[in-house]
């Protein structure tokens, strides 16, 4: 038992003979890591700006849940489905639906027909269309819905601030109009059966349903033909930043100063200690 205690104290301070001895050899080079610590911080900091500054602009959104149709008509979904008319759509899924359709390559293509809007989004040096798409979705717009308030926050990063405004405006007002277009043509498609169904049906109970049916999609023609916020509806608009959100100049300078203290104590362990 002794012996056992013995060995166990004669580690421990054999370790903390090490400790020490690592201690004095960073103490005793402390000028050579605040000298590389300063070398890689400034680099790091010069770098940063070889980095094009990007601004931020945001917009909070609420859905027009007003073009969900009313939800009671549960009757009529058999009917209704042979139209292709969906009833009782929820209003959250169709800004599901439009945050999905702004991140697809065919909403990307509808941008980029503006030559001005594709001028500023293809990088000179960049030909490939789905580099873009990429570029796109994951650099340049960020679509976030808070699940608790139902409220979407969609934001535009650009190097030019005032288009990063003008190219967040033109994605709400897209896709409003997108859906918009959608529904105002599926709805005229439905009315069309509708009303052959009902001319062509006799049965008092089966008019009556089709004549609810008809309302709906009267109610979406009407909503389409005078809402502009079809979908999305503002309640923060879009702003010119005035301030970069990017590159972030003290994140670099710290990074700097933990890469120099690395590389620091990693060449004074090999210079005391690997090569002895």
């Amino acid at each position: 038992m002794e012996e056992t205690n013995k060995k166990e104290l004669s580690y421990l301070e054999k370790e903390t003979v090490e400790f020490n001895k690592v201690i004095e050899a960073l103490t005793a080079h402390k000028i050579l890591l605040i000298i590389l610590m300063f070398l890689f911080s400034a680099s790091f900091f010069s770098y940063s700006f070889l980095i094009e500054d990007k601004f931020r602009s945001d917009a909070l959104l609420q859905t027009s849940n007003e073009i969900s149709g009313n939800k009671n008509n549960i009757n009529y979904g058999s009917l209704a489905s042979l139209a292709g008319i969906s009833v009782g759509e929820d209003g959250s899924d169709k800004s599901i639906l439009a945050l999905e359709v702004i991140k697809s390559r065919d909403f990307l293509r509808r941008l980029i027909k503006n030559p001005l809007i594709k001028e500023k989004l293809y990088p000179k040096n960049l030909e490939n269309f789905n580099e873009l798409h990429k570029i796109f979705n994951n650099d340049i717009v960020s679509l976030i819905k808070d699940k608790s308030s139902g409220f979407i926050r969609i934001s535009v990063t650009h190097p030019d601030a005032i288009f990063s405004k003008k190219l967040l405006e033109l994605i709400i007002d897209e896709i409003n109009l997108l859906q918009k277009e959608k529904d105002l043509r599926e709805s005229t498609n439905a009315l069309d059966y509708l009303n052959i169904q009902y001319s062509s049906k006799t049965l008092t109970n089966i008019r009556d349903s089709i004549n609810k049916l008809v309302e709906e999609q009267l109610q979406i023609q009407m909503l389409s033909n005078i809402r502009e916020d079809y979908v999305f509806s503002y309640i923060d608009r879009p702003y010119i930043p005035q301030e970069k959100d990017s590159p972030i100049r003290i994140i670099y300078i710290i990074l700097g100063l933990f890469f120099g203290l690395i590389i620091g104590i990693i060449y004074i362990f090999i210079k005391e200690f690997v090569k002895k």
